[in-house]
């Protein structure tokens, strides 16, 4: 509930906002694939990791109140926009968990031993 007091946030330059979204999403896919990719340890599940911190971004900004996101998908209200990123995060963890166990499960890959109780 917004308080009396505060002035609703105005938005000058949707197009900037619109442009700075865009430009982090593809930045945190870049961060992730240019690297692997470079290095020559691409694989074909790579396309699948190189989408977690892109959706990730998109839904931090899909919970919060007032970001570039706003921008973006103006018309979206605040109840399905939130159920949408908690949704989502859901499927990014379990995606994740996935690709986790699928990389320790590669062949000549050392993993740490197990602590003795």
């Amino acid at each position: 509930m917004r308080r009396k007091f505060e002035a609703p946030s105005v938005y000058r330059s949707v197009t900037t906002l619109q442009l700075s979204f865009w430009g982090l999403v593809v930045a945190a896919a870049a961060l992730y694939s240019v690297p692997r990719f470079m290095g020559g340890q691409w694989d074909r599940l790579d396309f699948i990791r190189m989408a977690i911190a892109p959706l990730a971004f998109v839904g931090w900004t899909m919970l919060q109140r007032t970001t570039a996101f706003d921008a973006v998908w103006p018309t979206l209200a605040q109840p399905p926009r939130t159920v949408m990123a908690l949704f989502l995060g859901a499927v990014l963890g379990a995606v994740t968990a996935a690709l986790a166990l699928k990389a320790d499960a590669k062949p000549g890959r050392v993993l740490a031993p197990a602590i003795a109780e």
